[in-house]
Formats: C-alpha cells, sequence, structure tokens
C-alpha cells in the first residue's frame, strides 16, 4: 500500500500493480480497494493498475480542512 497526499491535506491510500497501460479501478460507495480483489489478477497481465481508497474509507484519511467546493 502506498499513499498520496492531495491539495486538502487528506491522505488516500491506493495500490499500484503490474506494467504497461493505466487503469484505474474505483470502487463504488462504501467498499474499499479491496472491493476489486477477484478482478484484479486478470488486468494486471493487460496493464498497470493503480486502485485507491476513496476519501474517508480507511486507511485514507478523513480531511482536515473543508473541501473548495465546500461539500
Amino acid at each position: 500500500m502506498k499513499t498520496v497526499t492531495s491539495d486538502d491535506g487528506t491522505e488516500i491510500a491506493y495500490e499500484q500493480q503490474g506494467d504497461g497501460r493505466p487503469f484505474v479501478l474505483v470502487h463504488p460507495g462504501a467498499m474499499t480497494r479491496h472491493y476489486w480483489g477477484e478482478l484484479r489478477p486478470h488486468l494486471t497481465a493487460d496493464g498497470e493498475l493503480l486502485v485507491p481508497d476513496r476519501r474517508c474509507r480507511a486507511p485514507a484519511a478523513t480531511p482536515t480542512t473543508t473541501p473548495r467546493n465546500g461539500r
């Protein structure tokens, strides 16, 4: 697991696998990046996977400031 820090200081957790053309898999609603577990091995043969947790999903952190759009 790796992390990246957004402009508002929120740490976002993600996993990166494979090489080649990048694919980003974003999980629905209240799920986490583990939602894609069964699909991931099939896609790593074709490219690089970037699988983030959406903000406020563990282990991604809760934002410390209000987002710029006020939501």
